[in-house]
């Protein structure tokens, strides 16, 4: 089986509402990927380390100008 260790994770209610930290296990799935899982909820989330070549899209992405949507968004924020 996956190696686990026992552990908490925060979990809360829909804007990070009644906040809470309950006991769940990490999974250590291979050398890039790891999980938790809270074993009461039967809830797990999973994550990955991503690619240097998608950590370079990322950064171009963030110092790219904001896009005519973006510009909106950003305006109705100050509405």
């Amino acid at each position: 089986g996956l190696p686990r260790y026992k552990g908490q994770g925060q979990v809360a209610e829909p804007g990070f509402q009644n906040e809470k930290w309950m006991d769940g296990q990490l999974v250590i799935v291979g050398q890039d990927k790891f999980g938790f899982v809270w074993t009461e909820l039967g809830q797990q989330v999973f994550f990955a380390r991503p690619s240097d070549i998608d950590v370079l899209q990322l950064l171009q992405e963030a110092n790219a100008p904001p896009s005519s949507s973006d510009r909106f968004e950003l305006q109705l924020d100050h509405v």
